[in-house]
């Protein structure tokens, strides 16, 4: 253990408290509902949260009647996905799926908060149901951390609250540049739905050079990853793809499932089933394959630019055609041969190709941006793993 630290119970560091369901009877003469009512589903994503209000408001007779969190508390879930921690920046009362804790005058919330995150996995360890896990009040008052004096606490919270602030900044940045393309898109090419620039409309066989269908057959993946990656509807997301869940697969299984189109540079990637409608632009310097549910699209070059046909076909001009032809009952599907009757409005290829340089731009922006959130995350981690493990 660190010097000057000490090991401490979270029961004997702050209050703890379980929420409960707010009594509401007899509350005619209280009906404006204005304190918030905190429930796990406001409680998000890996970091802490910070609740200045809610999805659920209660009335203040309902709040007096019930279990009052002063503002600094410190919610923990304890029910199904254990351990999302958010910091009340308000008075507040939860339900009874958030252990509570009213943090001492010697605890920072904000380090305590750090400090559960950074344990979450042994608080879920903990959980005593098999099928909905359930940490109760015990469990967790009798968690134990390790605590600092006061201003080393804070020391910690500054640097952690400096790279949460970098990643921060990085995501809203992302957001930020997506925006702005779409944006782009609509001042160059109008509403896709409405056409409103009256655009030449084709079908997309007719402004591609090539459309083949995935084999259809499940890839027999590698167990390490090699120079061939099988890219399925998984990892078509947000228009990008998803690497985290890339799977690879053998030279004899590459050879096997490009047999009647060899994936390359610019190529789109659709996914027709499932995760319907995603899409993706091949990038230079690897040998793709197609996983099952895809399709691959390969523009003709003397009428459309696959940056810009990406975007149509991730706007609401191609998702309202998916729409109407979707065939399975139970799992979304469309047909290849629907596909290939896709419209696509056609302006001009100048035109499309100025976009596309404006989109390219940006997109490097994007990349860079994300190595540096890449590398604040990974920084971030490290600091945690050396503090808190």
């Amino acid at each position: 253990m660190k010097h000057n630290w000490e090991y401490k119970k979270l029961g004997e560091i702050g209050k703890i408290i379980t929420g409960n369901t707010p009594n509401t009877k007899d509350a005619k003469n209280y009906e404006t509902n204005e304190i918030c009512f905190v429930k796990p589903s406001d409680i998000s994503g890996e970091g802490i949260n910070y609740i200045s209000n809610s999805e659920f408001h209660i009335s203040k007779y309902a709040y007096e009647n019930s279990r009052q969190l002063p503002k600094g508390s410190i919610l923990t879930t304890c029910i199904g996905n254990i351990g999302k921690v958010a910091i009340l920046e308000i008075e507040a009362t939860c339900n009874q799926q958030i252990n509570a804790i009213i943090p001492n005058k010697d605890i920072d919330s904000k380090f305590l908060a750090y400090s559960i995150i950074s344990q979450r996995y042994l608080l879920q360890s903990m959980a005593n149901a098999p099928v909905v896990p359930i940490l109760n009040k015990t469990q967790f008052s009798n968690f134990s951390i390790s605590i600092p004096p006061l201003p080393t606490q804070q020391a910690i919270v500054s640097e952690l609250d400096t790279l949460s602030g970098i990643i921060a900044e990085c995501k809203e940045t992302l957001k930020d540049y997506d925006a702005l393309e779409q944006s782009i898109f609509y001042d160059m090419f109008g509403d896709p739905v409405k056409n409103e620039k009256g655009w030449e409309v084709k079908k997309l066989e007719d402004i591609c050079s090539n459309i083949v269908d995935c084999p259809h057959s499940t890839p027999t993946k590698s167990d390490v990853p090699t120079i061939y990656p099988c890219i399925r509807t998984s990892e078509l997301r947000n228009g990008e793809i998803y690497w985290d869940s890339m799977q690879y697969v053998e030279e004899e299984e590459y050879k096997n499932r490009i047999v009647r189109l060899q994936p390359q540079k610019d190529d789109i990637v659709f996914g027709r089933e499932g995760s319907i409608g995603g899409a993706v632009i091949l990038p230079e310097g690897y040998q793709f394959c197609l996983g099952q549910r895809t399709m691959l699209l390969r523009v003709d070059e003397s009428i459309i630019h696959s940056i810009f046909l990406h975007r149509v076909i991730l706007s609401d001009w191609v998702k309202n055609q998916i729409m109407d032809k979707n065939v399975a009952s139970t799992v979304a599907h469309v047909n290849v041969k629907d596909v290939k009757a896709f419209l696509i409005p056609i302006p001009p290829l100048p035109l499309q190709q100025d976009f596309a340089t404006k989109i390219e731009a940006i997109e490097q922006m994007k990349a860079e941006t994300r190595e540096a959130l890449q590398e604040a995350e990974t920084l971030f981690q490290a600091r945690m793993d050396y503090w808190f493990n």
